[in-house]
């Protein structure tokens, strides 16, 4: 199983980083990075718990990691994560307008 990521998730994912290294340091930055790969890794494994979300668009599914939601879905051999946001962003006026690729 593979995971692939938007030019949006790849941003998002930027931005985490580097958020977490300005306010919390570069030790927090590389455990907080490690707990989303390994996140990332387990919802390949795990299509079974993934939570669909038709108020965002068919076909697309979150998943919560620490202050983050992981929005995404299935594509051939893994999963396709198109976004990243904070808890408490309003996600689904914020993704509806994405270009999911």
């Amino acid at each position: 199983m593979k995971v692939r990521l938007t030019r949006l998730a790849i941003r998002d994912l930027a931005e985490i980083g580097r958020y977490t290294r300005e306010t919390w340091g570069e030790e927090q930055a590389q455990r907080y990075r490690a707990a989303m790969t390994a996140r990332l890794k387990w919802l390949c494994r795990n299509p079974s718990l993934w939570r669909e979300r038709p108020d965002i668009r068919d076909g697309v599914y979150t998943h919560p990691e620490k202050h983050h939601v992981i929005v995404f879905r299935g594509c051939e051999g893994g999963v396709e994560i198109l976004r990243i946001p904070h808890e408490r962003m309003d996600i689904v006026r914020r993704l509806k307008g994405d270009d999911p690729s």
